[in-house]
């Protein structure tokens, strides 16, 4: 439960009292309409109350239930709606409740009490709000990231860096570099690295992350198992693999028969290990996204780092092909049919 409110008969006597008892608590009365008063500690709102037939509430108590997110809250209004409750406020910020305030409101079916469900870390976007995204020019750890912004339709600056302008970043004084590595995110004076999280701050400010905590958990538990597979790929030495032996020394052409070598191996462990267990992730999940019935960041995360692994991979063996992961295959073409990610995959570098 988030808040409660209470109806009285006579409302600034009601101030007085709840002013006194409040107190000690640290809580205090922070907002004053027609009819009603607002009390708040340092966690937030938590108290209402009005006037009996006062703006707001005009009869019954009010109860407020917390939402972890606006996905949340937006989900908990529809339910209601479907259960048969009255709107009595569609879901959305209420800046008169604060600056980070993001509500819904109905009347049970039942006996009409006042209900509410509420999130109150919202942050409103704005025509000025953009974000920042340096990474090289290049896919990389950068891609999904860039995905995501896009399907969002997120307000950004996409930064290609090159050897120069990264190396200038590290240099930086108080360089946003925390680790001296890159993708960096920049929302004004804020700024974020590592790619896994930066993927789920960006799905918590734009309704991608899931309604409760353990499946929040484990939506990041996939975008961290795709970055590990990210992070084997990119070590592969691919580029070698793929060279010419005519004209080379025998120490060169054992260098590229061991990046052959080391290709095969990834393969291997491809088909073993990482295409099973996404398809498994899919089976198990049975609604054709990865956690819970809609798109998380855990989806754009799979989709980027599948989508980078088969197209290295038929590089090397053109017949390579998804028969055994149906489920995969399937969520794939999915992902990329998205209007938003569909443009982008179009029209990218």
């Amino acid at each position: 439960m988030d808040h409660i409110g209470l109806i009285v008969s006579d409302l600034a006597k009601a101030q007085a009292f709840y002013d006194a008892i409040l107190a000690p608590l640290n809580g205090k009365r922070v907002v004053n309409f027609p009819g009603v008063s607002l009390y708040a500690n340092h966690k937030g709102i938590f108290l209402s109350i009005a006037q009996k037939d006062g703006a707001g509430h005009r009869d019954g108590t009010h109860y407020a239930f917390a939402g972890e997110n606006t996905k949340q809250v937006d989900a908990w209004y529809e339910a209601a709606i479907k259960a048969g409750a009255k709107d009595n406020g569609k879901p959305g910020p209420r800046p008169a409740y604060g600056p980070n305030f993001y509500g819904a409101f109905v009347h049970d079916p039942l006996d009409g009490t006042h209900l509410e469900c509420c999130f109150k870390e919202y942050e409103a976007p704005t025509e000025s709000a953009k974000y920042k995204l340096s990474y090289f020019d290049g896919r990389g750890r950068g891609e999904q990231v860039r995905i995501l912004l896009h399907e969002v339709g997120a307000n950004f600056e996409d930064i290609r860096l090159n050897r120069d302008g990264f190396v200038a970043l590290q240099k930086q004084e108080n360089s946003p570099l925390v680790f001296g590595s890159v993708p960096l995110l920049e929302e004004g004076k804020f700024s974020l690295v590592q790619g896994s999280s930066i993927m789920s701050y960006l799905a918590k400010k734009n309704g991608l992350f899931p309604n409760n905590t353990k499946d929040g958990q484990y939506a990041d538990s996939i975008v961290m198992g795709a970055e590990d597979l990210r992070t084997r790929l990119i070590d592969l030495p691919y580029t070698k693999a793929k060279s010419s032996k005519d004209g080379k020394s025998a120490a060169e052409v054992a260098e590229i028969e061991k990046a052959g070598e080391a290709v095969k191996a990834f393969v291997a462990l491809w088909t073993s290990r990482w295409a099973p267990n996404f398809e498994r992730i899919l089976k198990n999940s049975g609604s054709g996204f990865a956690v819970g019935k809609s798109l998380t960041h855990a989806d754009i995360a799979m989709f980027e780092v599948v989508d980078a692994v088969t197209n290295a991979l038929r590089a090397f063996f053109p017949g390579l092909d998804d028969k055994a992961t149906p489920l995969l295959a399937k969520f794939m073409n999915d992902i990329k049919s998205r209007p938003n990610i569909k443009k982008y995959l179009e029209t990218r570098k």
